[in-house]
């Protein structure tokens, strides 16, 4: 589908237009999005010695009729080392600022001070060349 951006009463909210429904026995949380990264990453390994990293990304929606920028989608994007294979977080902790890239993997909500993040749990991550 598309991920959209629009604003009612001072308000803004982010929409969802469908273009294709899967029927499925249970719910599926699966997320495939490309993403602009906002700050350098984070990666290092943790007290019990698994690499992991993380960094924020945007998703950008462009600008209105009058030609102000849209607010962006901000993201946390994790990636964890499993059964001994750090390809993800190697990938994520090795963009620079500005760098697109292209996620897929399971969203996520989390409550830090009070604030709510969007996040995203990274099964997969390709950078994505500019065009």
């Amino acid at each position: 589908g598309k991920l959209g951006y629009s604003e009612k009463d001072g308000q803004g909210t982010f929409k969802f237009f469908p273009w294709k429904f899967q029927e499925a026995d249970k719910p599926r949380n699966f997320a495939l999005v490309t993403l602009r990264v906002g700050q350098e990453p984070d990666a290092r390994y943790s007290e019990n010695g698994n690499f992991w990293a993380k960094v924020r990304a945007a998703l950008g929606f462009g600008k209105d009729a009058e030609g102000n920028w849209k607010p962006s989608w901000w993201f946390t994007v994790k990636g964890f080392a499993r059964d001994g294979d750090e390809t993800i977080p190697a990938t994520l902790g090795a963009l620079g600022k500005v760098d697109l890239l292209t996620i897929s993997g399971r969203l996520t909500y989390e409550v830090y001070n009070d604030k709510g993040y969007t996040g995203l749990i990274a099964s997969k991550v390709e950078e994505t060349a500019e065009e």
